[in-house]
């Protein structure tokens, strides 16, 4: 089963955009493109799989991955929307290090605020930008992709559970450390070292994610989103989601609801 092109473009250059609907339970089995990509998740979830592993991508994870890399996906109950910027065969995403065939993972980072730019600029054209005004624009945000510093290596165990931990319990650090045995200083340069952020930054990105699923899941007020959501107050979360993204929860919510028109497959 493949996604629906909602939208589609071409640069001068040759990058290729594409927002992709997936549809719930969609299975993509083991596959590899021919060029570079850089990919936001706008909606959804995701698990993807590689050499490197398994990482679970949600609202405002991005990827960049180089050509060649094989993978499978296996998108969530409420299936995923992505934006996609495909690079021309001969040029590489130079603003990211992609050793042999190992992706990049960015998760409320960084890098989802240049391509959620990119994508507030589409949404208020009703046709997007053409030929060399979409080439500045792609180029704009390539440049200005970043991502941290990781590990290509498979994590051990135990920081898999840690992660678990830290997305799904309200478990202080310390208590955490004690439970895998391992010191708090220790823990935390581990976690960063094969992660590229801190064990305190890690959960609040992913607190930031769900509060963007709640966003654009429905119309709650913005308090009752922050409570739900275990921030101290709205003003907080509002703090937190601008300093992710760039933006205000408002105005994240209106962005990142843009849909394109066509139907076109995608495999």
């Amino acid at each position: 089963m493949s996604g629906r092109i909602l939208w589609h473009a071409h640069t001068r250059s040759a990058c290729a955009l594409r927002l992709i609907e997936y549809a719930p339970g969609t299975l993509l089995p083991a596959h590899a493109h021919d060029r570079d990509s850089v990919t936001l998740v706008v909606r959804g979830d995701l698990v993807e799989g590689s050499e490197q592993g398994h990482e679970r991508a949600a609202e405002l994870s991005v990827v960049a991955k180089p050509a060649g890399l094989e993978h499978d996906n296996v998108f969530g109950p409420a299936g995923a929307r992505t934006l996609q910027i495909e690079l021309p065969r001969d040029r590489r995403v130079t603003t990211v290090t992609l050793p042999h065939a190992a992706a990049r993972w960015d998760h409320a980072g960084p890098a989802c605020r240049a391509l959620l730019r990119l994508l507030a600029v589409l949404d208020r054209t009703s046709a997007p930008a053409a030929g060399g005004a979409l080439d500045r624009h792609v180029h704009h945000t390539l440049a200005g992709l970043r991502f941290v510093s990781a590990s290509d290596a498979p994590p051990p165990s135990w920081l898999l559970a840690l992660r678990q931990a830290l997305e799904h319990e309200s478990t202080p650090i310390a208590a955490l450390a004690r439970r895998f045995g391992v010191h708090p200083v220790s823990l935390a340069r581990r976690f960063r070292a094969q992660f590229g952020v801190s064990p305190a930054a890690f959960r609040a990105r992913r607190r930031v994610q769900r509060a963007a699923r709640a966003l654009l899941a429905a119309t709650d007020p913005l308090a009752t989103v922050a409570l739900d959501m275990g921030f101290y107050d709205q003003p907080h979360m509002n703090r937190q989601i601008r300093a992710a993204t760039g933006m205000t929860p408002r105005g994240l919510r209106g962005v990142s609801s843009w849909i394109g028109t066509s139907g076109q497959r995608v495999s």
